[in-house]
């Protein structure tokens, strides 16, 4: 039993042994091992600073390096004998002009760039300036002296970016890199200083180049500024939403439009409606009841109505009132109570009033009339 039992054992772990041997021969035959590189991109720090990789090769050399992502040393420049490469530069006042060249003088060292934006003004004094800057292209190679006495060294700069430079009377342009000597220091003007920035310093000899364009004095330290001016608010909006700015200057647009486009003749404003007299009478009416003058507006126009009917009924203002409003009734039609509550008689309200008005106005309408009513004479 035993032994039936052992041979079963044996029997089963060969044919164990069997399976994995087949399927580690399989599985080494339909696969083998690669190695690959996954490109992730650049870190935040080189991101943020462009010149980063250029610091660690300089570092590699032995040279003093500190980055700044600001322009504070071009106001207040580090000991004479430094290097300040500064990347973009932007406008500077005349203090800070005179105070940096004056440290050029005393031993510094400026590597720059004329830049894209406003022109330099230290170097506009020596006469350098960029060469009608348009459209860039792909890189070019060319042979450069980094430094008046050094080996010519491989580089590959943007054939749009060159240098006119002034000399005397004559100008030389063209140029993508000059040097002028000031005093005991040095400065270096490179038309494309983009060649020590990210993956281009691995490029050629540009990290060589660099290395010996920048160069301190023994001793010195070489200073990266490496600040960029921020992008205005338009290129952000476009880098964003490109989409949503076209929407927005494409309803700025038919608005504009629409304002001045009209769908018929210019038609001319309408006439203000005329008003008729009985209702200026209303309102003056109500107007003078409003501020207690019914007795002096009453006046003047009873006595208007009184003498243009003495006109037409001679004797009327020396007859007795009985008579005079018996007069007044058969010629202007109206009643004698009516003629008392109009010639004599203080309304007590503004609808009194407003009558009495309306009284009034037909009496000496009447009166004004060639064709008005005339007192009967016939017996």
């Amino acid at each position: 039993m035993r032994t039936e039992q052992r041979l079963l054992a044996l029997t089963l772990g060969g044919t164990g042994l069997v399976l994995v041997a087949a399927l580690a021969s399989w599985f080494l035959t339909h696969f083998e091992r690669r190695v690959e590189q996954v490109p992730v991109g650049p870190s935040a720090a080189a991101r943020a600073n462009p010149l980063l990789a250029f610091e660690r090769f300089l570092i590699g050399l032995g040279i003093t390096v500190e980055s700044r992502p600001d322009h504070g040393l071009l106001a207040a420049p580090p000991p004479p004998g430094d290097t300040l490469v500064v990347r973009a530069p932007g406008p500077l006042s005349p203090r800070q002009r005179d105070r940096l060249r004056d440290w050029i003088a005393a031993g510094g060292r400026l590597v720059t760039t004329p830049g894209t934006g406003p022109r330099h003004a230290l170097l506009e004094t020596f006469g350098i300036h960029p060469e009608s800057w348009t459209e860039s292209g792909p890189p070019t190679p060319v042979r450069l002296r980094p430094t008046p006495g050094a080996p010519p060294l491989e580089v590959a700069l943007d054939p749009g970016r060159t240098l006119c430079v002034s000399h005397g009377d004559k100008q030389r342009c063209g140029q993508p890199l000059t040097h002028r000597e000031i005093g005991a220091g040095r400065l270096s003007v490179l038309a494309d200083l983009d060649i020590l920035t990210r993956q281009r310093i691995g490029e050629r000899d540009h990290a060589l180049f660099g290395a010996r364009l920048v160069a301190p004095a023994p001793g010195g330290t070489v200073w990266l500024l490496y600040a960029e001016p921020p992008p205005g608010l338009l290129a952000r909006l476009w880098a964003r939403a490109p989409l949503a700015l076209i929407a927005a200057a494409l309803t700025l647009a038919v608005w504009l439009w629409s304002l001045g486009a009209r769908l018929g003749p210019t038609l001319a404003p309408a006439p203000p409606p005329a008003r008729d007299r009985l209702v200026h009478l209303e309102a003056g009416a109500r107007f003078l009841w409003r501020h207690r003058r019914i007795r002096a507006l009453l006046a003047a126009s009873r006595a208007r109505v009184l003498r243009l009917w003495a006109r037409r009924l001679p004797g009327l203002a020396r007859a007795p009132r009985q008579q005079r409003l018996t007069r007044l009734a058969a010629a202007s039609g109206e009643s004698r109570a009516r003629l008392a509550q109009a010639l004599e008689e203080t309304p007590r309200s503004a609808r009194a009033l407003i009558t009495l008005t309306h009284t009034l106005a037909r009496l000496e309408q009447q009166a004004r009339s060639p064709g008005g009513n005339r007192e009967s004479t016939d017996p």
